[in-house]
């Protein structure tokens, strides 16, 4: 991840939004507008912030997130191991959630989700011990996060 990266820069339609308002707006005013003009409905605010603070469950000692348990079946019957069934089952392809999105947006996206799914899970399992990974293949064509635990 570019330390120095701003996502301003792959928000068009932000960058152009603040500049009509003076500068004198942020996300949150953003947000707000774009509730007003049915832009963003509750449904999809609701969605991205249970994507980025998920519900998570412990399943038979294995912790997945809930809008994932029903996979755990079909994981579990394919002979992998509790760190590869918890690796799948919580696996998320970023460029397949987010076709045309630039790379950079989507690589500085995983590196939030990163630390966001850590906090989420150091705050509710805090005895056990966490690998929230983001993949990034060398082409760097395609993203994705997921967690298990330290075994």
């Amino acid at each position: 991840m570019v330390e120095d990266y701003s996502m301003v820069e792959d928000m068009p339609d932000f960058a152009q939004w603040v500049d009509a308002n003076a500068g004198a707006f942020d996300f949150s005013d953003y947000i707000h507008a774009q509730v007003v003009q049915g832009r963003m409905t509750t449904d999809v605010l609701g969605a991205l912030v249970g994507w980025l603070w998920p519900q998570l469950l412990e399943v038979g000692g294995l912790i997945v997130l809930a809008s994932r348990k029903d996979k755990l079946p079909l994981l579990k019957s394919q002979g992998l191991s509790d760190g590869e069934v918890e690796y799948w089952c919580n696996f998320t392809n970023l460029d397949g959630m987010l076709p045309g999105v630039p790379v950079s947006f989507t690589g500085h996206l995983a590196h939030i989700v990163h630390d966001m799914w850590s906090a989420k899970l150091q705050s509710e399992f805090p005895s056990k011990q966490f690998r929230v990974s983001v993949i990034e293949p060398r082409d760097k064509n395609e993203l994705s996060v997921t967690f298990q635990q330290k075994r």
